[in-house]
């Protein structure tokens, strides 16, 4: 970057330019850089370019300073910056209590990453250090951990540690006691739960930081080599083994070998399955060979998956279906047979689903984002994320009408829709008498999808009218909203379309799979659909219909990504261990460790704080403990 030259008068300006090697002519030229162009009450015109570049420089810029720099108005500030920093032209810290823009120059900021790979941050420290609250460290923090790929986490409200650091520590811990309980290190550490103290456990083991293995009865942790040790660096070296060789090598019973593998898997150590030749096999061991085998078939029988793999039918199924989910593989089962292909022209010639819905769900996969807005107010009322984009809700919903504003493309279409080009995406608005939707696509949406639309916005109009009409505020009270998406939009069959289906033998009524899925929900409070569907060998979107029954009596909700459910009653818990932790917490950081939507977060911790349960207040997406 330029270095930031600044003067009383032009003539020290261009000499200072030339001394630092910035100007090589003795005169100033404008930049040529086209204006954008604001609009409110007044007019704006400003160049984006140079804007980023003062902003990037790294220095604590107050509002007011960067507005008077610019000629902009004071009041549309932490906008500008909140939607500069959603384009990723802006990487600082955004500090609207404060009223400040906080960069870091880029040999500082690579200063801070050394320190904190290699060091605990007290807060308190480093707010000295760089002359800012604590607070606003804290922001930095999270900040660099969100843009910079820091793995750590607040050990209490007042120090970070990076996770490579944790690694380290408990290694040390652990040779220096010679054996502790896996409580006193969820003590210790702050860990959440017992099954995140022993992933981090077995993590510093593998990384070969401390060589250490479990009690029998998995609550103690002892420093030293024994069986456990060698049996698991032969697992993680091979990947696979052979009982009976295996015990003869260590000189154990086979049955000793078997409860040890047991305990490695409860412990969360190993992930693996017992073959057919009396082996036992990791998962990544086994994900690698069958995808070896894959490639050198364009399609293969699952009798001959089965043969050369030494698995039963079920688990190779399994397999298969996992490495669809995570992308590793494509391709289709059909009459025993798996074919390497693309999936969705197997699926459509199948007809396993009406046309009607393959073409619903088809152009649902151009929808990403729906709102909710209020004519009225302009309140964001309802929000949906279709895919993995991610939109401040309440920030697009008050910047819908400036959009056109911002040098976008704006066309009125024979439809009776709007359409606002913005940044790669369209803005399709349907208007009705008291709300604006808005649905966020990545192309103009076809026929089929701008029907859907249109119906929608009616439906929920006709559904909530009364509440509309008489509105006091409160949003909770359009949460079940996300059903009537479902509804008009499959958004829930976008992925599962795309999967082939296993069909499991249904041994459970509807009643028994209910008294199940509820004693889960008792045991546990959250509950991962992945594992109930392999688990219970039952299809994900039946389970997902029994839950959203458990849903709409109040008893839980569906994360946001729609992979889990969790109880109101965990929620609660997870959300006060999180209130715990310090008195400032961004609705952000609780919405990525509860994985429910940040406006859910607002809405939780409001009804929290009408019923007393909590103290404090929200301010700025940031709830403050009293």
């Amino acid at each position: 970057n330029t270095p930031l030259i600044a003067a009383v008068n032009e003539q020290d300006l261009i000499q200072e330019g030339v001394k630092k090697s910035v100007l090589f002519r003795r005169e100033l030229r404008e930049c040529g850089s086209k204006l954008k162009q604001l609009k409110s009450e007044e007019q704006y015109l400003f160049c984006p370019g140079c804007f980023v570049d003062l902003l990037d420089r790294g220095d604590v810029f107050e509002f007011d300073q960067i507005a008077s720099t610019f000629h902009l108005n004071l009041d549309i500030m932490p906008t500008l910056l909140k939607l500069y920093q959603d384009k990723n032209k802006l990487k600082g810290v955004i500090d609207p209590i404060k009223k400040v823009y906080i960069s870091l120059r880029a040999d500082y900021k690579q200063h801070l990453l050394n320190k904190i790979l290699n060091e605990r941050i007290k807060l308190q420290d480093l707010a000295q250090e760089m002359q800012l609250e604590e607070r606003q460290i804290r922001l930095i923090l999270l900040n660099l951990t969100q843009n910079d790929s820091i793995m750590g986490r607040f050990l209490d409200a007042h120090t970070f540690v990076a996770e490579e650091l944790i690694y380290q520590e408990l290694a040390k811990v652990i040779k220096e006691q010679g054996s502790i309980r896996i409580e006193d290190i969820q003590t210790q550490f702050r860990l959440p739960d017992e099954k995140e103290t022993k992933r981090l456990i077995s993590e510093t083991i593998k990384k070969g930081l401390v060589k250490a293995f479990y009690s029998p009865d998995s609550t103690t942790v002892i420093f030293g080599e024994g069986i456990q040790t060698k049996l698991l660096e032969i697992l993680h070296q091979k990947g696979k083994i052979y009982i009976d060789r295996t015990s003869k090598a260590l000189g154990i019973h086979p049955n000793l070998l078997r409860n040890q593998l047991k305990q490695f898997i409860d412990n969360g150590q190993i992930e693996g399955w017992y073959t057919q030749d009396r082996g036992f096999a990791t998962l990544p061991h086994l994900k690698n060979e069958i995808l070896g085998i894959l490639k050198l078939y364009e399609k293969i029988s699952l009798k001959e998956l089965v043969s050369r793999m030494f698995l039963p039918l079920k688990y190779v199924e399994i397999l298969l279906q996992t490495l669809i989910n995570e992308g590793k593989l494509a391709g289709a089962l059909s009459d025993g047979v798996f074919k390497r292909a693309e999936i969705i022209p197997l699926v459509q010639r199948k007809q396993t689903m009406p046309a009607w819905m393959i073409k619903k769900i088809e152009a649902a996969k151009n929808l990403q984002y729906i709102l909710i807005i209020h004519k009225l107010s302009g309140a964001c009322l309802f929000s949906f994320a279709c895919s993995a984009l991610t939109f401040d809700p309440d920030l697009v919903s008050g910047f819908l009408q400036a959009i056109s504003s911002f040098g976008t493309e704006v066309s009125s279409q024979q439809t009776g829709l709007e359409e606002i080009r913005y940044q790669g995406f369209v803005v399709a608005l349907s208007e009705g008498s008291l709300v604006r939707s808005a649905f966020i696509c990545n192309e103009s949406p076809d026929t089929t999808l701008l029907s859907s639309i249109k119906y929608f916005t009616i439906k929920f109009e006709d559904n909530y009218r009364p509440n509309l009409e008489k509105w006091t505020g409160d949003v909770s009270i359009f949460d079940k909203a996300s059903m009537l998406v479902e509804e008009y939009f499959r958004i829930g069959s976008k992925l599962l379309f795309l999967l082939p289906k296993f069909a499991g033998a249904q041994t459970l009524t509807k009643e028994k799979l209910m008294q199940k899925l509820q004693e889960k929900l008792k045991q546990k409070g959250r509950l991962s659909l992945d594992h109930l569907e392999l688990e219970l060998e039952i299809p994900r979107n039946q389970i997902q219909k029994f839950l959203m029954s458990v849903a709409l009596e109040g008893v839980g909700r569906f994360t946001i990504n729609q992979d889990e459910f969790v109880t109101e009653d965990k929620l609660n818990n997870e959300v006060a261990e999180l209130i715990l932790s310090g008195s400032e917490i961004p609705l952000t950081l609780i919405a990525q460790k509860t994985k429910i939507g940040e406006n859910e977060v607002e809405d939780f911790l409001n009804n929290l704080l009408k019923q007393g349960i909590i103290r404090g207040r929200i301010e700025n997406r940031t709830f403050y403990r009293e």
